[in-house]
């Protein structure tokens, strides 16, 4: 088999063809073919010829680069880039068989680029699989072209079924170092008040755990649910005292630790801290941050107290998927703990977990792959199967079916969901798209757009 070469580049990646010469259109623009009604299943659809030009489109380097790798080893021209190079008109989508979109929000596409995208797809075969993310499959693709054409509705985050909604699981990280005693104590003051109003912003069934530290940590309130022991909880944190040098490499190590067996709809620690740690030298926190990408642990860091904030704070928030707050007024500090642990909250159409996809009935989506070719899953989108959809792969994590792998046909084309996503929050790491090569190889040359 002949490989296409790839090279990544920031903004696109355009691969030299394998195989060059000119290739038989399964559509032409002019007069739309006819097709089929949308929404047959997969089920018994058997998988297209060979598929030679796929457009690949993230916004993150992880994406571009999990995509790149995914379709290395298949014989096609592969162009991989952000989301300026979705066309808005059919006649430039028709230069690919299949189209490939990860975690990309609706204000990234427009509804004219959604509309191109149907007709592509539906008049003139095209293949789309769309792969999921916090930033896709949202509630704000509801009623939009490009859920029309998809076997999942979206939006389900608020429709928890048999089970109680899975929690929101918090931990938080108090510095309590000596520079935190400073000033009378302020920044120490506010951290207090700021615990407290959290915890009544919190459900009874969502999770708390509380680990202070300075050059040593303690774990002083284990991550349970929040429940009745509010006050208790409360009066823990008002008795710390400050004293000590700044160390974050432990609590942060313990902190993930808290999360595991944990099913939870949002796995999020907040570090409260002035940013003055002494072991930023000594540590290998890029390993840190790839460990808790890996388990779909996010950082928010609310550096307190510091002119010019904290670039070391800033790159372990963002490098996790979190969020960085510099305030320059410790009084501020209670407010913005309870706007990031909102936007946590409201994250409720999102799944954070270790998640064993169950096999959903024979599918010919999956003909010939092995259990071991599935991707791993962290985590995932809560959609809705269509009616007459085939959801290959589902997860009963809730109690219900919720799909993982979804496709049917859409016209004269095919689309497929990967609730899940493949830029490293909920899927494998660096080692994932070689893994599961032989999944992602098939997902496209069962969607992508026929060719004689």
């Amino acid at each position: 088999m002949r490989k296409a070469s790839v090279v990544v580049l920031a903004a696109a990646t355009l691969c030299v063809p394998a195989a060059p010469g000119p290739a038989e259109m399964d559509g032409v623009p002019g007069a739309p073919p006819r097709h089929s009604a949308p929404g047959i299943s997969a089920a018994s659809t058997p998988a297209r010829p060979s598929v030679r030009n796929i457009l690949c489109v993230s916004r993150s380097a992880a994406g571009r680069e999990f995509l790149a790798n995914a379709f290395a080893a298949e014989d096609v021209e592969t162009r991989v880039g952000g989301p300026e190079l979705v066309p808005d008109n059919v006649k430039d989508f028709l230069a690919y068989d299949c189209v490939v979109l990860s975690n990309i929000p609706r204000a990234s596409l427009g509804d004219a680029r959604m509309r191109a995208l149907a007709r592509y797809v539906r008049d003139y075969g095209g293949g789309l699989v769309v792969l999921g993310g916090p930033g896709s499959l949202g509630a704000a693709y509801r009623g939009t072209p490009l859920e029309a054409m998809l076997p999942v509705t979206m939006g389900g985050g608020n429709r928890f079924g048999k089970r109680e909604a899975l929690p929101l699981c918090i931990v938080l990280l108090v510095d309590k170092s000596g520079s935190m005693g400073e000033g009378f104590g302020g920044k120490m003051l506010a951290a207090r008040r700021a615990v407290g109003e959290l915890l009544t912003q919190m459900q009874s069934n969502d999770m708390v755990g509380i680990i202070p530290f300075d050059s040593s940590y303690s774990v002083l309130v284990p991550l349970g649910p929040v429940g009745d022991d509010r006050e208790r909880i409360v009066n823990l944190v008002r008795r710390l005292q400050t004293g000590g040098d700044t160390r974050l490499a432990g609590p942060l190590e313990e902190a993930l630790r808290q999360f595991q067996d944990s099913a939870c709809r949002v796995k999020r620690v907040i570090l409260i801290t002035d940013g003055m740690t002494k072991d930023i030298s000594e540590y290998d926190y890029r390993g840190l941050i790839a460990d808790y990408t890996r388990n779909g642990v996010a950082i928010s860091a609310m550096d307190i107290g510091r002119k010019d904030g904290s670039h070391f704070l800033r790159a372990l928030a963002l490098g996790t998927g979190g969020d960085y707050t510099h305030l320059g007024d410790v009084d501020e500090l209670p407010l913005a703990l309870l706007r990031d642990a909102r936007k946590s909250m409201v994250e409720s159409g999102l799944i954070s977990g270790s998640v064993v996809p169950k096999l959903g009935g024979k599918s010919a989506i999956l003909e010939e792959i092995r259990r071991g070719q599935i991707p791993e899953v962290r985590g995932y989108v809560i959609l809705s199967a269509r009616p007459g959809a085939d959801v290959a792969l589902y997860s009963d994590l809730r109690g219900e079916k919720d799909p993982l792998l979804a496709s049917w046909r859409f016209g004269r084309g095919r689309t497929v969901v990967w609730a899940s996503d493949v830029e490293g929050r909920w899927s494998g790491g660096s080692g994932a798209a070689e893994r599961s090569a032989g999944f992602w190889a098939r997902v496209l040359r069962w969607a992508g757009r026929a060719r004689r």
